[in-house]
């Protein structure tokens, strides 16, 4: 098995098709998006109740709370409440004793130990009984229904007066303690003197299924115009006909005033308190439990506005109504946080405003989104026609919007520059990037993590010292960054460097495409053939021999007829050669020169040489250039031949001869500073339908030559 998988690992992979474009956006909660990023995603329990009592307390010993098993609802809620717990990283097994049936256990770190016991307790003796069907019948008014003991809701009924004016509601359960359903029927009135609201009845038979230990609950409302005794019909229940069980009757007292008034309810608080008692009501009850549209009638009078919304303010709690009457009283402070929170209205009013009274960030708001494209490679390196199209429609459509943001304000932001600079990049618009990215004052940028590695990247094309070694600094910087995701990207960025000046290809990220790619191309056999005069120059790499042939031609009179000399040779090899010989390669060069036989130098000729497969051939172009063709990773370098340094900003236009035999523009460039280019990656599928491919490489000082290269094996 081990000697199998050793010969897998030693099988050199195919060309792999560049991946299909994806949209890329900031997450910020573990795969969420930005929907899904509300005040919803953590609720508020009894943990977070607990860290904020931490907070409060100004504790110095670890946090802990025995609610953490609530703060379980999803990833991102479980990940912040173990951020916030003072646990090690690395814990340290505790020590355990047993003594009899007890277990002593010594910490050596912090832990959370979750314990669970079986105790015995005393109960009464309990009568038998036949237990029948239940129930009750209770009051409670419509605006003052519960009320909070130990943070447990109850209801709050009625025991006593009742208010004229005021709506009621009655409650009726029905409770069926027993193993068999029951089909019934119920008769309920409102009490005499009484008048139903809410879509009540004064008398109604209702049908109730109730299923085997089963409880239903319905209620209905009124109130009473004017003040007495009033008897009150029970709730009677029926089955087939015969009673089966009724609430106990009740008559009910109504007053215009009651005589013993709830003070500390928030009906009465909000109706009929002084502003004293009412703010330091505020300050000492839960406002999430209060509807503050009720006190809305006091914010006509200012120095109550003010009071109640800065006590607001203060336990962080915002009430639309309320803060309404600021365009009231004029109050500018108050209007800016009343207009911040009409997300709706400002965002009818534009992308971005930015006024003494409100500012608006659109990515803030979620209006817009920064996105990413990757892997995004375009066809063309300049513009076609009268105007720059985007054919990547998303991309396109991202562009756009942030354009229209940009329009609602007087001048961009240096994080707005830093988008700017990336999407121009992105577009291989490399100089307006550059331009942009000049514009940024670097202490104005949020990101800048995110600065330094488009300044890097950006300094590659920069095709200068000073920039190389600006972007050395940059990525030297960052190059232990504990985020895997970008200690790569500035490992990458070291990589492309050190290769430039003349390292071996390195592989920085093991599931990065493009990095096997380069890696793989530099240890593939490549064979290049130069013909200049009588020199023959053999360009290679990874191989140490190769066969020479001579075949007499008419040059002039092949390549009119079949532009792809390849074809040619082609043709050729299958023909006796008029010359042929085999040639040593020297190990420890790249580049092996030798005269060609006296006989062939002034004549016209295709010169062929075959290696490890690889069949070049090549009529004589005048030229200084020593270009390496990888075809199976579809990469070339360009080098100048005299020097042997790697020529960067070299033209190349590649045209496709598709099935078919169409032949077809397929995607132009420049070699980056490496003297690299790829000529056969797209985003899209034109690869696939792709026979062979015809280079042109084009210096303006260092002349011009062509090559033919087949598409990468997959």
């Amino acid at each position: 098995m081990r000697a199998d998988l050793e010969a897998r690992d030693q099988v050199r992979a195919l060309y792999r098709v560049v991946d299909k474009t994806k949209e890329w956006a900031e997450n910020n909660y573990y795969k969420r998006t930005l929907a899904d990023q509300g005040p919803e995603l953590i609720p508020v329990n009894a943990f977070w109740r607990d860290f904020a009592e931490h907070l409060a307390s100004a504790d110095d010993r670890p946090f802990l709370s025995g609610q953490l098993v609530r703060a379980t609802k999803n990833f991102a809620e479980m990940l912040c409440a173990l951020a916030l717990l003072d646990l090690p990283f690395e814990p340290t097994t505790p020590a355990t004793e047993l003594t009899g049936a007890r277990m002593t256990l010594r910490a050596n770190t912090p832990l959370v130990c979750f314990h669970e016991q079986v105790a015995e307790i005393a109960a009464d003796d309990l009568e038998d009984r036949q237990l029948g069907l239940l129930v009750s019948q209770n009051y409670f008014r419509a605006d003052d229904r519960y009320r909070y003991e130990n943070n447990e809701c109850h209801d709050k009924y009625v025991e006593g007066e009742f208010l004229v004016h005021t709506v009621y509601q009655c409650q009726v359960v029905l409770t069926n303690p027993g193993s068999a359903p029951h089909k019934l029927e119920l008769l309920v009135q409102i009490p005499r003197g009484a008048v139903p609201v809410s879509n009540g009845f004064a008398t109604q038979d209702l049908h109730v299924h109730l299923p085997p230990y089963g409880t239903q609950s319905i209620e209905y409302a009124f109130y009473f115009p004017s003040a007495g005794s009033y008897a009150h019909f029970p709730v009677h229940v029926a089955k087939h006909g015969e009673l089966a069980v009724f609430a106990a009757p009740r008559t009910l007292q109504v007053v215009s005033r009651l005589s013993t008034v709830d003070t500390q309810s928030w009906s009465h608080v909000s109706q009929h308190a002084d502003t004293e008692t009412l703010l330091r009501y505020l300050s000492e009850h839960n406002l999430g439990r209060l509807d503050l549209g009720r006190i809305a009638w006091r914010m006509r009078e200012r120095s109550v506005f003010e009071a109640v919304l800065a006590l607001l303010t203060q336990r962080h709690v915002y009430a639309q109504q309320l803060w309404s009457y600021a365009i009231h009283h004029a109050h500018v402070e108050a209007i800016g946080v009343y207009l911040r929170h009409q997300d709706t209205f400002l965002r009818g009013c534009g992308l971005a405003i930015d006024s003494p009274l409100v500012t608006t960030d659109p990515i803030a708001r979620r209006w817009t989104q920064h996105l990413e494209y990757a892997p995004l490679i375009n066809a063309r390196a300049h513009q076609l026609g009268a105007q720059r199209k985007i054919l990547n429609s998303a991309l396109a459509s991202q562009y756009q919007a942030f354009l229209q943001a940009l329009t609602y304000q007087p001048r961009p932001s240096d994080d707005q520059l830093l988008v700017a600079a990336y999407y121009t990049l992105l577009q291989d618009r490399v100089g307006q990037g550059l331009a942009l990215l000049d514009r940024i004052d670097p202490d104005q940028v949020t990101g800048q993590l995110q600065l330094d590695y488009v300044v890097a990247y950006a300094a590659l094309h920069r095709y200068n010292l000073d920039g190389l070694a600006h972007a050395r600094a940059l990525a030297l910087r960052h190059r232990e960054h504990p985020v895997d995701r970008w200690r790569k990207r500035f490992a990458s960025l070291l990589a492309v460097l050190d290769e430039a000046q003349g390292a071996a290809a390195a592989v920085v990220d093991a599931d990065s495409r493009e990095q096997e790619q380069a890696r793989l191309a530099a240890t593939e056999p490549s064979l290049d053939l130069r013909v200049e005069g009588s020199t023959v120059t053999l360009n290679y790499q990874n191989l140490a021999s190769c066969t020479l042939s001579c075949y007499r031609m008419d040059i002039e009179l092949l390549f009119s007829r079949q532009p792809f000399m390849k074809d040619q040779s082609q043709r050729f090899s299958i023909v006796q050669p008029n010359y042929s010989e085999q040639i040593t390669l020297p190990a420890d060069q790249l580049e092996h020169r030798f005269e060609l036989p006296a006989e062939y130098r002034s004549a016209n000729t295709i010169i062929e040489v075959l290696g490890a497969g690889l069949r070049r051939s090549q009529a004589n172009y005048a030229h200084e250039l020593q270009v390496r063709m990888i075809e199976q990773f579809g990469q070339l370098r360009v080098h100048e031949r005299a020097t042997g340094k790697p020529l960067a900003r070299a033209y190349i236009k590649v045209y496709a001869r598709k099935r078919g035999g169409a032949v077809e523009f397929y995607k132009d460039g420049y070699t980056d500073l490496r003297g690299a280019f790829d000529y056969a990656s797209l985003s899209t599928d034109e690869l696939d339908r792709v026979e062979q491919f015809a280079v042109l490489v084009k210096t303006e000082q260092r002349g011009a030559l062509i090559r033919e290269a087949a598409p990468p094996q997959r």
